[in-house]
């Protein structure tokens, strides 16, 4: 009987296989691997659930009203025509109208959670039980709150953030505290002072309400350093108009492709963080990328970049999109 010797590479080579296949569940650090969800699960790290986008429908009248209504918590509204599938959302509390009243507010939600609520401005614009009396419903703001659950590379991020925060007092130590008070939609920090930091807090439409500001001072009492003060202040919002040029393809709805250009355009600059300057070359790209079977030709007449300081925040004031198909200007 014959024996094959091994040489030690050989053996080596062997013995790290056999680790390999029998220890991979201990040793894999991939998204989902044992080791990475126990730290996750040690820390309460779960994935963050579903968020409803929330915003205002605007109901205007025919003529002021002769009695004092009430439009029902859970009133319904839907998108129209600008969506192959029609999205509802719902009032969210009870408001009164008085009589002589001609134009309400009224808080909604989507019934449904995700981002299929973020809607453009405009696109809500019915009731689902119509009324004599009513004029036009419009949502005036475009809705950018909606959330699809955490990706696990998302918490894979948020987890790293937290082990900064780990130590007292740092930059982003504050900024994670911050983040986390619900209605927070970004923060920028500056410790550029000895003793004192600056903390520019803002909610999802670039303003800090004195509530939100009070729940973030009062959040700030288990993130700071001794010794440390941290002012929390709010953004300030740098408002811009954009005239922007298009030639689209023959055969195309220009009025229906300027509305959606200016939509895309609205929401591409209001949901920018604080410290963001806004590209028009960036911003050209984006359109075409979306639109480029439609779109010949772009031009942004203010040509020149916005640039920012890292507590401005950029939000668009009046977007105008003139489009104009090939043939009718002879190209």
């Amino acid at each position: 009987m014959g024996f094959r010797v091994k040489g030690s590479d050989s053996i080596l080579q062997d013995l790290i296989a056999w680790v390999s296949a029998s220890t991979d569940k201990i040793t894999d650090f991939n998204i989902g691997s044992a080791i990475r969800n126990s730290g996750f699960h040690a820390f309460g790290f779960t994935r963050a659930g579903t968020k409803k986008a929330t915003g205002t429908v605007t109901i205007t009248y025919k003529n002021p009203l002769t009695l004092d209504t009430v439009i029902a918590k859970g009133t319904k509204f839907n998108t129209g025509h600008t969506r192959a599938n029609v999205i509802t959302f719902q009032s969210t509390e009870n408001i009164k109208v008085l009589a002589g009243t001609e134009v309400i507010d009224i808080p909604v939600e989507c019934m449904e959670p995700g981002e299929i609520g973020n809607v453009y401005a405009g696109e809500i614009n019915k009731l689902e039980i119509g009324s004599p009396y009513v004029k036009h419903i419009l949502n005036t703001q475009p809705f950018i709150d909606g959330r699809d659950r955490e990706s696990e590379a998302n918490r894979e991020l948020r987890f790293r953030e937290y082990v900064h925060t780990l130590q007292r007092a740092t930059a982003d130590s504050l900024a994670y505290g911050i983040k986390l008070v619900p209605g927070v939609a970004g923060v920028a920090i500056d410790d550029n002072y000895i003793g004192w930091v600056y903390a520019y807090v803002y909610d999802k439409d670039g303003n800090l309400p004195a509530d939100l500001k009070t729940v973030v001072e009062r959040q700030l009492i288990d993130y700071r350093g001794a010794g440390i003060e941290v002012s929390v202040r709010p953004v300030v919002k740098k408002l811009i108009d954009l005239n922007i040029e298009i030639i689209y393809k023959d055969g195309i709805d220009e009025e229906m492709y300027n509305d959606l250009v200016r939509r895309l355009v609205e929401v591409y600059i209001n949901t920018r963080p604080v410290g963001s300057s806004l590209s028009m070359s960036n911003l050209v790209t984006v359109i075409n990328d979306t639109y480029r079977d439609v779109i010949g030709h772009i031009n942004v007449c203010e040509n020149a970049d916005v640039k920012t300081l890292k507590n401005e925040i950029i939000k668009a004031k009046e977007i105008r999109i003139n489009g104009k198909l090939s043939s009718s200007i002879g190209v």
